[in-house]
């Protein structure tokens, strides 16, 4: 493949020329042009990157790349959240047969040897089926042999794959984790490799996203694109400052230009005809309770004084107070303070005005209670997805919500529904926390704002007026900005401001 060839400014007449010997892959449904585009590339390597926007289709991306490659084995490995995702697009658009690997290690093994086109396990499933878990041991002599999940070879030899799939490769990021060393022993086990992510580099941290993106390709192409050895490309790209080390200047530039061979790259709105969003703030007038919680939050959190560098991180329990509690350090756990807050009567207001299913994304575990109560007492249906849910409810009930039309509010705690999960069934989300999390809140969004979305979708911030809250509303994309602007925050509230 010719390095200077951009796949983007493949004409459509091109595209027909090239996919029409093989039109009868598509007969359930059309792909769009950007996964023609992403196919023409795909058709041209053995290892690539699908690391379009996202909700941008990538899943299709890869099964018809499955198709076109005409590979006989494939292993897919995704979080369990996608299984769904997976499920749907594997019947619905081709005749491929698939099974899930799910349960014991024995009933993995078992599994495994199927007549089957197609395996899914998840991340943590790995060690299950190619790993063993051994006890510490100390010899006669002293001698320690640690213990812990280690790699077991015998498996993977046994087991073997023509193509393997990792959804959510930017997960690859500490290739000391068992689980991606599996990833690339599978990988250079297998003829073919697919990795799919919606978040490659961010480019508000984009020194650490690249630095880690030699442990990401070391697992799609081991080591053609990055090279072998992690020191040599750090120390040619990066540089030390302090702890942490940064990039050379114009060393992005080149790291992103190597890539061009093994990956491909669409923004959501240059490769979808997208419904509009519109986004909207909500805010509400601060309680008496919660100023005066606030002023005491202030001289607990300034004890010990607020610096640049530490702001955001001691602004946590004003952003608390703001939802209408603060968790405060007990003697033997953690108590709840609570406040009241007029965001719960905002918040059913906005599900009476909003027509259709709701999404309610909170960051905190206090505030997924409060919500709760409030959705009980008004008896609104909703199912959850948060920390304290094991991952296969979670399935279930993200299947609830999709299906059941009794069904209308999907209450989720943002980090543990910010990736993968299909759920353009709804086109409203209402984010009673706002976070600082910029790349979190994008991902979120994308559960609606994606592929298969018909509706215009409304997306609003539900926020205290005059709070900490302000911030993020303002200023999410910057985090040096945000930092400065939460620091001048406390200290008009009187706190104690120090030097970092």
């Amino acid at each position: 493949m010719s390095k200077t060839f951009d796949f983007k400014n493949l004409s459509d007449e091109d595209l027909d020329y090239i996919f029409k010997p093989v039109q009868d892959l598509f007969t359930k449904f059309t792909p769009r042009r950007h996964q023609y585009i992403s196919l023409a590339f795909g058709n041209e390597v053995d290892r690539l990157v699908y690391a379009h926007g996202i909700g941008t289709g990538k899943t299709l991306c890869a099964i018809w790349t499955m198709l076109l490659w005409e590979v006989k084995k494939t292993l897919v490995v995704c979080p369990g959240s996608a299984f769904e995702a997976w499920e749907r697009d594997i019947s619905g658009h081709t005749n491929l047969s698939y099974k899930f690997l799910m349960g014991s290690s024995e009933v993995r093994k078992e599994d495994v040897k199927a007549d089957e086109d197609v395996f899914i396990i998840n991340y943590e499933g790995l060690k299950c089926l190619f790993g063993n878990l051994v006890r510490k041991k100390i010899s006669e002599d002293g001698t320690i042999t640690p213990g812990g999940w280690k790699v077991d070879y015998d498996s993977l030899n046994r087991f073997s794959f023509d193509c393997v799939v990792v959804d959510e490769i930017h997960r690859a990021s500490s290739f000391m984790a068992k689980q991606i060393e599996i990833c690339h022993e599978l990988s250079w086990r297998a003829k073919k490799f697919i990795g799919l992510t919606g978040s490659l580099v961010n480019k508000r941290t984009i020194d650490k996203n690249l630095l880690d993106l030699w442990s990401v390709l070391k697992v799609v192409d081991l080591g053609k694109t990055l090279g072998n050895n992690v020191h040599r490309y750090r120390n040619a790209y990066f540089r030390k400052r302090g702890f942490d080390w940064e990039l050379k200047p114009g060393s992005a530039k080149k790291i992103l230009s190597r890539l061009e061979n093994v990956c491909i790259r669409f923004d959501k709105r240059e490769c979808l005809d997208l419904p509009p969003v519109t986004r909207v703030v909500r805010k509400v007038d601060m309680t008496k309770s919660q100023r005066d919680l606030e002023k005491v939050a202030i001289d607990e959190i300034s004890k010990d004084g607020i610096s640049i560098t530490n702001a955001l991180v001691k602004s946590a329990k004003l952003r608390q107070i703001a939802s209408g509690f603060m968790y405060k350090k007990g003697r033997n756990e953690r108590e709840v303070i609570r406040c009241k807050t007029n965001k719960t009567k905002e918040l059913l207001l906005l599900l009476d005005e909003m027509e259709g299913k709701v999404i309610i994304f909170f960051e905190f575990v206090e505030e997924g209670v409060i919500i709760q109560e409030l959705l009980q007492k008004h008896r609104i249906r909703y199912v959850r997805i948060q920390g304290n849910v094991k991952e296969e409810d979670r399935i279930a009930n993200s299947k609830l919500f999709v299906e059941n039309e009794d069904i209308r509010v999907m209450l989720c705690m943002e980090r543990c529904a910010k990736e993968s999960w299909h759920w353009a069934v709804s086109h409203n989300e209402i984010f009673y926390t706002q976070s600082y999390k910029h790349l979190t809140r994008e991902q979120c969004e994308g559960r609606v704002d994606r592929d298969g979305q018909e509706e215009p979708c409304l997306i609003v911030d539900l926020a205290v007026r005059g709070s900490v809250e302000e911030v993020p509303l303002r200023s999410r994309k910057d985090e040096k900005k945000a930092a400065e602007e939460v620091l001048n925050y406390i200290k008009e509230k009187g706190g104690r401001i120090v030097d970092s």
